[in-house]
């Protein structure tokens, strides 16, 4: 799925989430959702829907610059660690104004 550069922030984005939700038995996502500037509560509510698709075994995920800062990296990093049959994973976290310590709690 890539809804990348349409910077509708953090509403529009919830939207699609919510409908990615509900498709807890997908096992591969790609997922290209940069420059929306969705903030924490983008990355969230991006950490809820990884929690909801547990099936995951290969994940892209470029979220660069949406603005998380250093605790949405964390947040999402929970997500990205709760997927137990998660075997190949690519991330871009570019641009989102973390500080450093969240990039590397993320890592």
């Amino acid at each position: 799925m890539g809804v990348a550069s349409k910077n509708f922030g953090y509403l529009g984005f919830k939207h699609i989430v919510n409908g990615l939700s509900k498709l807890g038995q997908l096992k591969e996502l790609t997922f290209r959702c940069g420059v929306n500037r969705v903030g924490a509560n983008g990355a969230e509510i991006t950490r809820d829907l990884l929690f909801k698709l547990p099936n995951l075994t290969f994940l892209s995920l470029n979220f660069y610059e949406n603005y998380v800062g250093d605790d949405g990296l964390i947040e999402i990093s929970k997500g990205i660690v709760s997927l137990e049959h998660l075997n190949r994973l690519s991330v871009n976290f570019g641009f989102n104004d973390a500080k450093g310590f969240g990039l590397i709690r993320a890592l």
